[in-house]
């Protein structure tokens, strides 16, 4: 059993009510080619509430009684639903997790989150 790992583009209605993203908020975002949590900062203002979130699934899927698949979200936003910790001289930093949503996708949204759907507009935070 695995669990697979996901960022991509959310609704938080924490961040919502802050106006989160805003120009120089802190957030994280996983991937790439090394598969790690890397720090970014927001260059510009975001659409309100929708911030980076990881979305962890557990393969092979865990399905409810309505077969419907059972994964966690979490905003990856500075102070919501995690906090980093301070950069080190070594480039690495703390991560503490705060809250995790428990979720239920249909099969066809969490293939189509794992493989075939890919964010863009990071590149603008």
């Amino acid at each position: 059993m695995e669990h697979i790992l996901v960022t991509r583009s959310g609704f938080c209605k924490k961040c919502w009510q802050r106006g989160a993203p805003r120009k120089h908020d802190t957030f994280i975002v996983f991937g790439g080619s090394a598969q790690q949590f890397k720090i970014k900062t927001a260059h510009v203002h975001g659409i309100s509430g929708f911030t980076p979130h990881l979305y962890t699934i557990q393969f092979p899927y865990l399905k409810t009684k309505d077969h419907l698949i059972l994964a966690t979200k979490t905003c990856l936003m500075d102070g919501c639903g995690i906090l980093i910790g301070k950069l080190r001289d070594d480039g690495k930093f703390g991560l503490e997790f705060k809250e995790a949503e428990e979720i239920t996708i249909s099969p066809l949204a969490a293939d189509a989150l794992i493989t075939l759907w890919r964010n863009t507009g990071y590149e603008l935070l």
